[in-house]
Order: C-alpha cells, then structure tokens, then sequence
C-alpha cells in the first residue's frame, strides 16, 4: 500500500489512538501469545496421538471375553490388553476422530479470534478464556 500524510492528518484523533494500541503494533507479544496458544494445541494433538496409537497397537480379540486380563493391574484390577476390531473401530470414530476435528477447528478458530483482539488487556483474557 501507499501511505498517504494528508489523509492520516485528516484521519480521527480517536481513531488514531485505537489503532495505534491494536495488539499487532507488537508483534513479538500477539507471536508469543500465538506461539503459546499453538503450543497448547499441539499438546493435546500429541496426547490424542498417543493416545490413537496405543489403541491401534493393543493385540486384536477374537471374542469380547478374550480382551481382559482378570486382576492382572494395581491393586487387583482388571487390564484392557486386546480389543476386538469393531471396538476399535468405535473408539475411533467417536472418540479419536471428533478429538481431532475439535482440536483443529479449535485451533483455527482459537488463532483467529486472539488475532482479532485490539487492546493487549483483551488479548490477555481471550488468552486466558481459551485456555
């Protein structure tokens, strides 16, 4: 763009001033508040991983009955150690697959709004909100 003198002399005192704070006039404090926001997301997209590929790498039951181990934990408990396919395909689907789109719609739409906040107070607290 082209910066025009005249017409930022003729441009709302006020409206000078609330542009002048808008968070983006520091960058490296909306990059770290960025930076912090991605670094959540991508947290809880590791744990969702994780927890994806210890399902994926539990051994495959033939029968529901076969996928406990009676007592075999802490305390006396009993342990998960096979799961049959259609269970796995459950988790899957209506665990796993709606953690994944939440955490990507949330990160999308978590960048956008703190991007959108105008006053570093705001940020802050949209910051903390999302959190």
């Amino acid at each position: 763009g082209v910066f025009r003198m005249q017409r930022w002399r003729d441009y709302d005192e006020t409206d000078k001033r609330h542009l002048c704070n808008m968070v983006f006039g520091s960058f490296w404090f909306i990059y770290v508040i960025l930076i912090l926001w991605w670094g959540a997301m991508v947290t809880e997209g590791r744990y969702n991983a994780r927890l994806a590929r210890f399902i994926k790498n539990l051994d495959t039951a033939a029968h529901p009955d076969d996928m406990f181990a009676v007592g075999a934990g802490r305390e006396g408990c009993d342990l998960i150690v096979k799961m049959t396919p259609i269970l796995r395909a459950i988790l899957y689907t209506l665990m796993l697959l709606p953690k994944l789109i939440i955490n990507v719609v949330l990160l999308v739409l978590g960048t956008v709004w703190l991007a959108a906040t105008d006053r570093f107070e705001d940020l802050i607290l949209n910051a903390v909100a999302l959190e």
